[in-house]
């Protein structure tokens, strides 16, 4: 029933349609990823290719809203999870921890074994939220497809994007017309909402960039975020061929696009400034993992291995800005160019 109250009633009109959503709607709560053990891929743009001829343009509209609906759902459970995962004591630790590490400019020599003993200590709340977090990156993923598949249709095709704006002028103008001088605003947010929907039909909606839900940031919202990240990367490895990080254990499916998406996504739905301080924790993580490397004289292999896991932190955070279209100069701000040149090591 939510399903169909969720399909607008254009998409219900196609008949067989219906089965072709809820095959969609059962693939997306069955699968992580978009690639299966034997890397074969399950969802693309072949797939929705396939879907459009199916379903039409309005289709995949219908497809990619009932996908931010799914979206915004997963976001509200990833927050309330939250204060059931993460126990009482979590507070009074996370001020021990900010006392350590100081401000995000300052690097402590102790703050290593202090991120190691928080990981350790909430790894089965970091386990649950990474499954949270994945989900909703790979949710973001079929959104942009969609997204790709529809502004494919229209690309070059001018007609199309000045018909959709026509008729959002069109459908509203009688709605213009009785709303009264005094109620300007309420004009305005009729002419918006109309311009929203024909953006959506032409796939030229961002689904990184949208705000799907609008709720007070719970409390140490970046710096969990960031101990989420260090949790994380310690299952992956660098695969210098691909050119990414690929998990350590085959068995996994949590790869490490969706994941970093679902981060990204949590994050833009508050104020700019828990990205921006998300990015500051990052790379006070990564300058205290280089000064405990150089604080320490090991073997040539270990500090090999310490290099890489410096230069897997630096990736992760170039990443991460990457898909989140942050540009790539906050990093180089808040993480030194030595350590930045380790990524060719």
């Amino acid at each position: 029933m939510v399903l169909l109250a969720l399909i607008s009633p254009q998409v219900c009109d196609l008949g067989c349609s219906l089965l072709v959503f809820i095959f969609v709607f059962v693939l997306i709560e069955k699968v992580c990823d978009r690639f299966d053990a034997e890397g074969n891929e399950v969802i693309g743009l072949r797939f929705f290719t396939l879907l459009e001829s199916c379903v039409g343009q309005v289709g995949l509209a219908s497809l990619d809203s009932l996908l931010a609906k799914i979206v915004s759902i997963s976001l509200e459970n990833m927050l309330n999870s939250f204060d059931i995962l993460l126990d009482s004591k979590f507070p009074e630790e996370m001020q021990k921890l900010d006392k350590i590490l100081g401000p995000p400019a300052s690097i402590s020599l102790l703050g290593l074994p202090s991120y190691n003993n928080m990981v350790h200590m909430y790894s089965t709340a970091w386990e649950l939220l990474v499954d949270k977090c994945a989900i909703i990156g790979q949710l973001q993923l079929l959104r942009s497809l969609v997204n790709f598949r529809l502004k494919s249709k229209n690309k070059g095709n001018s007609v199309a994007i000045a018909d959709a704006f026509i008729s959002a002028i069109s459908t509203q103008r009688d709605k213009l017309v009785e709303v009264k001088e005094n109620k300007e605003d309420s004009s305005k947010n009729l002419l918006l909402k109309a311009l929203n929907q024909q953006k959506k039909l032409c796939g030229l909606i961002c689904p990184f960039d949208t705000i799907y839900i609008s709720k007070k940031a719970p409390n140490y919202l970046s710096r969990i975020a960031s101990l989420l990240s260090i949790y994380q990367m310690g299952r992956y490895v660098f695969d210098a061929h691909l050119g990414t990080l690929t998990s350590r254990s085959k068995k996994s499916q949590k790869d490490f696009s969706p994941l970093m998406i679902g981060l990204g996504t949590l994050l833009r739905q508050f104020h700019p400034s828990y990205m921006t301080q998300y990015i500051q924790f990052m790379a006070q993580y990564v300058h205290t993992m280089e000064a405990s490397f150089v604080a320490t004289d090991e073997p040539n292999k270990v500090a090999i291995n310490h290099a890489c896991e410096v230069a897997k932190a630096v990736f992760w955070l170039r990443s991460f800005c990457k898909y989140m279209g942050i540009s790539e100069n906050v990093v180089e701000l808040c993480v030194a160019p030595s350590i930045i040149a380790l990524l060719q090591f």
